[in-house]
């Protein structure tokens, strides 16, 4: 070690400089300091870390924040759920998934039936009978009917009531034999239609992974009667 008066090189038991006699215990103490400061890093950085990440994914309540992208399987399909969102199976045949920072929720189905003529009936109705339209004993009433393309897809919106309640429904192809059909219930229609466009690309990502399981079967009234539930 050097000293910092006349810059004599001494060994490091010397506990005073050689040449000029001034004393090198300031200089053993600094070495001392860095050396801890070095060694703590370390320590620092592995903490702070664990910090952030406790940060990120938990809120005060213990809620999550930070969600990662989860699978789920239901009725012969596997979901891949984003992390926006929350997913459980219902009824063995059912996915029920909830918007996380909305609380808004949709149910998911497996509909037997054909596309085409389910759209047919529904335009039907809503050509030359849809004010009037009341569905079977319950007074479920048809309130709109519409077909859009989302992306690729052609999807059936279809807006039903129920004394002050409100219902909405996309419903599209999954294939010749099968629909996937997403329903809300929601008296604001917007907020429906906005939930149901978010998730109209999740479900048609939807995999096949066993057997279609489907317990509705394509006829209108049938299709109401699932709905006013």
């Amino acid at each position: 070690m050097f000293c910092k008066q006349c810059g004599q090189k001494n060994d490091q038991e010397d506990k005073f400089c050689r040449n000029c006699g001034a004393s090198l215990q300031e200089i053993k103490n600094e070495k001392s300091d860095i050396f801890k400061v070095k060694k703590s890093k370390p320590i620092l950085l592995i903490v702070g870390i664990i910090a952030l990440v406790a940060i990120l994914f938990f809120a005060r309540d213990g809620s999550v924040l930070l969600r990662l992208d989860t699978t789920i399987e239901c009725a012969g399909y596997t979901f891949t759920i984003p992390r926006e969102y929350e997913a459980e199976i219902v009824e063995d045949v059912a996915l029920q998934i909830t918007e996380t920072k909305s609380q808004e929720t949709a149910l998911t189905y497996i509909y037997e039936g054909d596309y085409n003529q389910l759209k047919q009936e529904f335009m039907y109705i809503k050509e030359y009978n849809l004010e009037n339209y009341v569905t079977a004993d319950n007074g479920t009433k048809l309130v709109n009917v519409e077909e859009e393309t989302v992306g690729t897809e052609d999807v059936l919106f279809v807006t039903i009531a129920y004394e002050t309640r409100y219902s909405t429904i996309a419903v599209f192809k999954l294939s010749d034999e099968y629909m996937f059909f997403i329903q809300t219930v929601n008296n604001d229609l917007d907020t429906s239609k906005e939930l149901l466009l978010n998730l109209i690309p999740i479900i048609k990502e939807a995999t096949p992974t066993g057997e279609t399981v489907s317990p509705y079967n394509n006829s209108t009234i049938s299709l109401f009667d699932l709905l006013r539930k």
